[in-house]
């Protein structure tokens, strides 16, 4: 509400939303929480997207009040699937396998009712969110996996630390290398996801630099551990 009352600038306004601990299926919560009511926690889309959509998005007549608002959401959680939506799940990804077989491996790749995982999921969660023009809200989701994966404490996050100190580094590269600095510390048994539902003449990408000019040099420690030793090699 504050920078919708603030006076009109060039510059669109900014909101970012950073979460690390538990969570399943884009609900978050806390440490004590039961599995039984995972349900009723906070939901990412619930209770922070569709309500600053409803309140500041416009619609139903009412001009954008945050127009070219971008949004940028940091989840550092396991994105596992709820039990209901798991069985759902599963059963979908047998049947297009069980379809796959049916075609050649060339024709495949042109059907995407055959691709069931948790890219299809992703994109279909997310599709609704797609700006219509410039004015409309831009978003960016730096997930720490892919859908129905778990995530470890805290490493896609320490990655994304790790570089965004760096002075004159843009914001994909930073995310880039974080990317595979989780992909190479993890073996590739975690993944980041990173979703852009941006306008076409939008360009976000800014370059991140700290007040005080100071370098910062990334942690390579996750990935040095997959380093051949060159004694050995010897």
């Amino acid at each position: 509400e504050r920078a919708a009352q603030q006076p009109a600038s060039s510059e669109p306004g900014l909101v970012i939303f950073v979460f690390n601990g538990h969570g399943k299926a884009d609900r978050l919560s806390p440490v004590d929480a039961q599995r039984e009511v995972m349900e009723e926690t906070f939901s990412v889309f619930d209770d922070f997207i569709n309500l600053l959509l409803a309140r500041f998005g416009g619609g139903d007549g009412r001009p954008c009040e945050l127009p070219g608002c971008r949004i940028m959401v940091f989840l550092d959680t396991c994105r596992t699937l709820l039990k209901k939506d798991k069985e759902e799940f599963e059963v979908a990804k047998t049947r297009a396998a069980a379809r796959k077989k049916q075609f050649l491996p060339k024709l495949q790749h042109l059907m995407p009712d055959l691709k069931c995982d948790g890219d299809e999921l992703d994109l279909a969660l997310y599709a609704h969110l797609e700006p219509e023009s410039p004015r409309s809200f831009q978003f960016l989701f730096c997930l720490s996996c892919e859908r129905t994966k778990i995530s470890r404490d805290g490493v896609f996050l320490r990655a994304l630390d790790a570089y965004v100190g760096i002075p004159d580094i843009r914001l994909s590269a930073v995310l880039q290398k974080a990317k595979q600095q989780v992909e190479r510390g993890t073996c590739f048994k975690q993944v980041p996801r990173i979703l852009e539902m941006v306008h076409c003449d939008v360009d976000w990408d800014t370059v991140l630099s700290r007040p005080d000019g100071a370098v910062k040099q990334p942690r390579r420690a996750s990935s040095q551990r997959l380093r051949r030793n060159p004694s050995r090699e010897r």
